[in-house]
C-alpha cells in the first residue's frame, strides 16, 4: 500500500457517490500525479454542481418567463403552470424524446421551496398550489443563476411558441 492510499480511498468514496460517477473512481485510482487528481476532482465537483443546479435554474427560468410573458405584474403563479412551463423548457433544451422525462408539480413545489426558497400557499378549498411571488428574491436568484435580459427574453419566445399567445391566462 501506497503513501496516501487511504486519503485516496476515502476521496474516491465520496466522489463516486456525490456525482454518481462510477468513472471518477476508475479515473482516481488510474491517477499517480497529485496535482492532475485534485484537477479532475475539482471538475468533477464543478460537474456535479453544475448538473444539481440545472433543474432549479429551468425552475427559476419559467417563473420568470411567465412573469415576462404576461403584461403587469402578479402576486402569485400557479405552481400547474410553472410545471408546465419548465417541461416545456427542459424538452426545448434537451436532445431527448420529447415529454420523455417529465417533471411533476410536487417536484416544482419541492424546488420552489427548499432550493429556490420561494413561497407557495394553497390556493382556495383545492389542492392547487400557488408560488407567492418576492421580486427581491426573484432578482437575487436571476443574478445567482446567471439570468440576463437575453436569457428572459429567449425564454420567454420558447414560452409563447408553445404555449401560444392565446394563453396569457397562465
Amino acid at each position: 500500500m501506497r503513501k496516501g492510499d487511504t486519503v485516496r480511498d476515502e476521496e474516491r468514496a465520496r466522489l463516486s457517490l456525490d456525482v454518481g460517477l462510477p468513472l471518477a473512481e476508475a479515473l482516481l485510482t488510474l491517477i499517480e500525479d497529485d496535482d492532475l487528481a485534485r484537477d479532475l476532482r475539482g471538475l468533477i465537483q464543478d460537474y456535479s454542481r453544475q448538473r444539481r443546479m440545472r433543474l432549479p435554474a429551468k425552475v427559476l427560468d419559467a417563473v420568470v418567463g411567465l412573469q415576462g410573458k404576461r403584461e403587469g405584474t402578479r402576486t402569485s403563479l400557479p405552481v400547474k403552470a410553472i410545471t408546465a412551463a419548465t417541461n416545456i423548457l427542459l424538452d426545448a433544451d434537451d436532445e431527448s424524446e420529447k415529454g420523455e422525462n417529465r417533471i411533476t408539480p410536487r417536484k416544482i413545489g419541492s424546488i420552489l421551496r427548499r432550493t429556490l426558497h420561494l413561497a407557495t400557499e394553497r390556493a382556495g378549498q383545492g389542492r392547487a398550489y400557488h408560488m407567492l411571488w418576492d421580486q427581491e428574491r426573484i432578482d437575487a436568484l436571476r443574478r445567482r443563476f446567471g439570468m440576463d435580459d437575453d436569457r428572459l427574453q429567449r425564454t420567454v419566445q420558447v414560452l409563447r411558441e408553445h404555449l401560444g399567445e392565446e394563453q396569457s391566462d397562465i
